[in-house]
């Protein structure tokens, strides 16, 4: 079987931070969300944990999310976040968190620590901010990712469960 192209979901992705953001950052196709500083690269992934989500969702709710773009939208803009908030730690503080984010489990209560380290919550904050603040563009961002992933879902005759 030959690897799916994704590059038309990638670039929707990409040529909106550039044209609303004006920041170049590459997007691809991952089996997670992340934010790679190194490379300024972000991951999305259409496979999500459902849990996971709820867990997400509902820390967003709390700390201010008004706009309901759905948790695809949410989780690539804490990537953004990650991007837009860099600058406000060290390499020494951005080590720690990783290496405290590795200590951690899957557990719900591990999961609502996650959200709270420094890092994850400026990201998250950025991205409840972005959100409430465009939601206009984000709703047009929306319509034209979902539509690419829908003719993705049928081109590559991927199963979708409820």
């Amino acid at each position: 079987m030959r690897k799916p192209n994704t590059k038309r979901m990638d670039n929707i992705l990409s040529d909106y931070l550039k044209r609303e953001l004006n920041i170049k950052v590459k997007c691809f196709m991952y089996s997670d969300f992340v934010y790679y500083y190194n490379s300024n690269r972000i991951g999305y992934t259409i496979v999500v944990s459902e849990r996971m989500d709820n867990l997400f969702l509902e820390y967003a709710k709390k700390n201010g999310l008004k706009v309901d773009c759905g948790i695809f939208l949410l989780s690539f803009f804490h990537e953004v976040g990650h991007y837009m908030t860099l600058g406000q730690f060290t390499f020494d503080e951005i080590d720690e968190f990783n290496d405290y984010k590795d200590s951690l489990t899957d557990s719900d209560e591990d999961c609502k620590e996650y959200f709270n380290i420094e890092d994850e919550r400026k990201a998250t904050l950025w991205a409840i901010q972005y959100i409430n603040n465009n939601a206009d563009k984000i709703e047009r961002l929306a319509l034209e990712f979902q539509n690419e992933m829908a003719r993705f879902i049928k081109k590559y005759d991927i199963a979708v469960v409820d």
